[in-house]
């Protein structure tokens, strides 16, 4: 999480070297790496040598059956002497107000990330007000694209149409 946040502040920082808006960052990740881009924007918790000036927040979220509560009981199995510091971390129990926009594609066959998980955090994001967006899958479990080559299980060519009209709709696209 420190890691990911630090990256941002990075891009942030540099963002004319790099010939980037920094007011346009957006941040993306499938499963675990959902949950550090959640973090990204929810989590305070930073590098002490972080420059807490520049915003980790990305303006945009894209997640792929993201995890979206590190306190399931799966988790508490394997990692249940560590409760605390993954309850730290956990999108869930951070939810705020004025997220960035968000979509979140998910399968309904997920066993990883079960799909009543993601209705309760929706729940909770529509509850702050924050705008996310949920695409559901019925025949699909936690590797959306699972068999496609070209997209390593991660995605299929409908899901990056569904996230270039996301990215479009919220004007990071033409």
């Amino acid at each position: 999480v420190k890691a990911a946040r630090s990256a941002i502040r990075w891009m942030r920082g540099n963002a004319s070297e790099l010939h980037i808006d920094a007011e346009r960052i957006v941040v993306a990740g499938q499963s675990a790496g959902g949950q550090l881009a959640l973090a990204t924007a929810l989590i305070d918790i930073n590098e002490s040598t972080d420059d807490l000036a520049v915003s980790p927040e990305p303006n945009v979220l894209l997640l792929y059956s993201s995890n979206v509560n590190t306190l399931e009981p799966w988790i508490d199995m394997l990692l249940g002497e560590r409760r605390e510091s993954i309850f730290a971390i956990s999108p869930y129990h951070h939810v705020r107000k004025n997220m960035p926009p968000a979509i979140a594609f998910r399968g309904l066959e997920d066993d990883q990330v079960l799909p009543y998980i993601v209705d309760l955090f929706k729940r909770r994001m529509d509850e702050y007000g924050n705008r996310f967006e949920v695409i559901s899958y019925p025949d699909r479990k936690h590797y959306l694209g699972e068999g496609n080559e070209q997209y390593a299980n991660y995605f299929d060519e409908e899901i990056m149409e569904r996230t270039r009209a996301f990215l479009r709709q919220h004007g990071f696209m033409p």
